[in-house]
């Protein structure tokens, strides 16, 4: 199964890190072929994250979504860059020609097992939740298995919608929230292994670990200080601390096969997060868990 992901190249360098986990996590646990959207702004920030994924044989698309180009052209709302990486999702049914199934996963996440779905058949895509792994009115889009056809012949009514709520002031980046508006009562139910967020705890079951809503270097400095300036943050890690010691501790042991001065060099705040005391930190609380 083809696992897609998107990125825009200046945004993307804030991700590195993330997405260097991501594609490692990918690599070592599953038999998933990796494929980059990627929207280019030009400029080269970017160029050591395409080494690197050229590195793990990802294949790289360029390309910038039709949402993108239409909120350009119709004098508008204009699009941010979080619109440039999340809408490249919707051109997935138009660029995937080969497999009735594909998965999409934000690239905030950690491949723990294998990926076996063989056994859904979505008829637009499956999801999981978004905020308990037991309420299913709202997904999360982090993690999707697309049914390739299904969103291929939806895909014009989609953009339609999407562009109508944007210009009618709904945040532009707000994609989930166009997504389960648009398919509201009308998607199928993934696993919610497929989507396991670290403050829901430590889940030995989980195939996808997702760093949804507080990012790794948010996560470690919230552990660390035990604050955070923003409280949804610290409320979120407070839930479940353990649950985020031990994933980040996963993510670190996958940022550090690449080497330490490559994290480093891409210009990433995560150094202080993987020095020894941090590490032996997150071992002590696995030990007293």
């Amino acid at each position: 199964m083809k696992w897609y992901f998107c990125i825009e190249s200046k945004g993307a360098v804030r991700f590195t890190p993330y997405i260097m986990a991501a594609v490692i996590s990918c690599r070592e646990n599953t038999n998933l072929t990796p494929i980059c959207l990627w929207h280019d702004h030009g400029g080269g920030e970017a160029d050591n994250l395409k080494k690197f994924l050229n590195k793990f044989d990802v294949k790289i698309i360029e390309r910038k979504s039709r949402g993108y180009q239409a909120l350009l052209q119709n004098g508008g709302v204009k699009p941010d860059l979080v619109t440039a990486g999340t809408h490249l999702r919707y051109d997935i049914p138009l660029i995937e020609n080969e497999d009735e199934f594909v998965l999409y996963a934000d690239c905030d996440i950690l491949f723990q097992k294998d990926v076996h779905l063989e056994a859904l058949a979505p008829k637009f895509f499956a999801a999981s939740p978004e905020f308990h792994p037991d309420m299913w009115y709202y997904f999360n889009s982090g993690v999707m298995l697309m049914n390739v056809d299904g969103m291929r012949r939806t895909s014009d009514a989609l953009l339609t919608s999407t562009l109508a709520r944007m210009n009618s002031g709904f945040p532009v980046t707000h994609d989930q929230s166009d997504l389960n508006g648009f398919y509201f009562d009308q998607w199928d139910r993934l696993p919610s292994v497929y989507n396991w967020k670290p403050y829901w705890g430590k889940n030995d079951h989980a195939v996808i670990v997702h760093f949804h809503g507080v990012k790794p270097q948010d996560a470690y400095s919230t552990l660390l200080s035990g604050d955070h300036p923003d409280p949804t943050v610290k409320n979120l890690v407070d839930l479940n601390t353990f649950g985020y010691t031990h994933y980040l501790g996963v993510f670190a042991t996958h940022l550090e096969k690449e080497g330490y001065e490559l994290v480093v060099d891409m210009g990433t705040n995560l150094a202080v997060c993987i020095e020894k005391d941090i590490r032996d930190r997150i071992r002590r609380e696995q030990l007293c868990g």
